[in-house]
């Protein structure tokens, strides 16, 4: 008979998801709980600092939201150069396996959301292409085609529309500029999947009473194109919008204008610009 493994081991027995230049992100081999691992000593204190802006987060803004926001479990700061650990909900597995490479990897899978971007297209038939099963963005076409697979999967005015009223809970109950967030679609734990907004370590404050919205704007700009382009005639952008003015309280609507204002007269300064 063989042992059963001890909690140690199965939190060591761990998968990469992601990493950037701050940390790395891993899940258990259970997928229930992932650790956000800093790669040098000297990153703790921020470290520390998104897992107390996370726990705050969820406390304010998670709840009914379309996209959910990770749980804050534990900080964990050793003794050693090894690093330190924050904890929070696992991203998970998903992806149906008609959209994967021949060649699929074990371990959880994450899908970024770019609402905003159009990827190229490889072969006559369209067909999307996903460099990793780890990790691959999906637009909009790519995202219809995993729904084609997996027919239960919200529509993407949906997703437009959740990804509005997040950024709007995250502006004015979370009171953060929301810089750097991604949001994602990965499982939940338990063999389904479910919509996540994630990474918060260069969020940084918003005061409404301030009355500037530039804050705001330019952490929309910011960011990986996740969110609806503000062009006028863009489908998504008007679900985008609309769900992120119902959102705002309403003592925070005049401003909650004033941004959506701002970045529809950005967009099209930049669009100006590149046409020119």
């Amino acid at each position: 008979m063989s042992r059963a493994e001890s909690p140690a081991e199965i939190i060591l027995t761990r998968t990469r998801v992601g990493a950037g230049s701050f940390a790395a992100v891993y899940t258990t081999r259970y997928g229930r709980v992932a650790y956000k691992e800093v790669h040098t000593a000297a990153n703790t204190t921020q470290l520390k600092s998104e897992y107390k802006l996370l726990a705050r987060l969820h406390r304010t803004c998670n709840g009914t939201s379309f996209f959910s926001l990770p749980r804050a479990f534990a900080y964990c700061e050793p003794q050693s150069d090894a690093g330190a650990l924050f904890i929070s909900e696992s991203t998970g597995n998903t992806g149906p396996p008609a959209h994967f490479p021949a060649a699929t990897a074990e371990g959880p899978s994450l899908c970024r959301l770019y609402l905003g971007k159009i990827f190229d297209r490889t072969g006559q038939t369209a067909r999307p292409r996903f460099f990793s099963t780890a990790n691959f963005p999906l637009d909009e076409a790519r995202y219809e085609a995993l729904r084609g697979a997996v027919s239960d999967l919200p529509t993407l005015s949906e997703v437009a529309q959740g990804m509005g009223a997040m950024l709007a809970l995250l502006h004015f109950r979370g009171l953060v500029d929301a810089r750097d967030v991604e949001f994602v679609l990965g499982g939940d734990g338990y063999g389904d999947h479910t919509f996540y907004v994630i990474d918060f370590n260069q969020v940084r404050p918003f005061d409404p009473a301030s009355g500037s919205v530039e804050p705001l704007v330019d952490a929309f700009f910011s960011n990986d194109p996740y969110y609806p382009r503000p062009r006028h005639g863009n489908p998504l952008y008007t679900e985008f919008k609309d769900a992120y003015l119902t959102a705002c309280p309403d003592e925070t609507r005049e401003l909650a204008q004033a941004f959506i204002q701002t970045i529809e007269q950005k967009q099209a300064e930049r669009d100006i610009q590149r046409d020119m």
